[in-house]
């Protein structure tokens, strides 16, 4: 093979590679007031990788995990590769709206303005069971416990001096929504007879309220100049434990014949976090909706499914979570 098949051959590769991997945040901004950021999902994956990132930045980071000893653990790793990081880790367990509650008042209990909360958690193919609030677990953790986490720490949002915001970690799956509320509204809390496509559904639903909850909440937060805005960040295909429910992930060999094509494909948790790391250090703020960030010919809204924007159906979704999380949401809420 000639030198110019090889360089092509590369030049193709790095093509495919710059188009579904992307680029890497070069910001270089650190916060002088240690500014508040709060990450759910912060011990594994994309909340890892946003987590050590954001530690040298001069930020005081609360992390959300599911366990005491996790979030020590984690405390520990951060601290010995950045001793001077300012971190504390409270218990967040997304199933449970109580549990949201309680980590709420532990973030609004350090008494500090809060500049961005990362709503980053999430299950992806998990088998259909009930939480503790009798809702559909993929439904709650991937969206309700962030609407209701969002919604409590709203307060502390609003009184960072000069702007904060909101960002919710989503995925290109909330597009396959077609028909909502009649054939999805099932997948909206209740539990569902366990089939592969179901699974999927029940994802895809999830992701299309954390979407549209977005939405209506950032049309809410336009009417003041000093509102938090909110941004959807889509990170594409990214190697995390979200897939060990998945059966072609979740089996060892498949796993391995797929490396080569993953390597081309699929990013890595550091890749992957480089969406949310440019909505939390842009100095402007960045577009409600963001997939590639690096490519400025993009127009990333397109990528938004149209129902979305849909006000009846908005106003369907916020009344229904508002009603799920109504012994945990504070007077004073939207």
């Amino acid at each position: 093979m000639g030198w110019l098949a090889k360089c092509g051959i590369l030049l193709g590769l790095g093509t495919v590679t710059w188009h579904y991997i992307g680029r890497l945040c070069d910001s270089k901004r650190k916060f002088q007031n240690g500014e508040l950021i709060v990450v759910t999902g912060a011990n594994s994956g994309i909340g890892l990788a946003t987590v050590l990132a954001l530690a040298g930045r001069g930020c005081h980071l609360v992390l959300g995990t599911r366990c005491a000893a996790i979030g020590q653990t984690l405390r520990d790793r951060v601290l010995q590769q950045y001793p001077t990081a300012t971190i504390d880790a409270f218990v967040l367990k997304l199933e449970s709206l109580a549990s949201v509650a309680a980590f709420s008042e532990n973030v609004r209990n350090l008494n500090k303005p809060l500049y961005a909360l990362i709503n980053n958690a999430g299950a992806f193919f998990a088998p259909p069971s009930l939480t503790e609030d009798n809702l559909e677990y993929v439904y709650q953790v991937n969206y309700l416990s962030h609407f209701l986490l969002t919604l409590r720490l709203l307060p502390a949002l609003k009184q960072q001096p000069y702007g904060s915001r909101i960002v919710n970690v989503v995925s290109q799956a909330h597009r396959a929504v077609v028909e909502v509320p009649t054939k999805a509204e099932h997948f909206c809390g209740s539990l569902y007879p366990d089939t592969v496509t179901n699974r999927f559904r029940a994802y895809e639903c999830s992701k299309f309220c954390l979407v549209q909850f977005s939405y209506r909440l950032s049309e809410l937060l336009t009417a003041s100049s000093n509102n938090p805005t909110v941004h959807c960040i889509d990170p594409g295909n990214v190697e995390t434990s979200i897939y060990r429910h998945f059966p072609p992930l979740a089996n060892r060999v498949l796993f391995y014949l797929q490396k080569p094509l993953r390597i081309l494909l699929i990013k890595t948790p550091n890749e992957g976090a480089q969406g949310v790391l440019y909505a939390v250090l842009s100095e402007k703020s960045p577009p409600f909706y963001v997939r590639r960030f690096w490519d400025k010919r993009v127009n990333d809204f397109d990528e938004i499914n149209p129902l979305v924007r849909k006000e009846p159906l908005a106003d369907t979704l916020w009344k229904r979570s508002r009603q799920q999380c109504s012994h945990h949401l504070l007077e004073m809420m939207l």
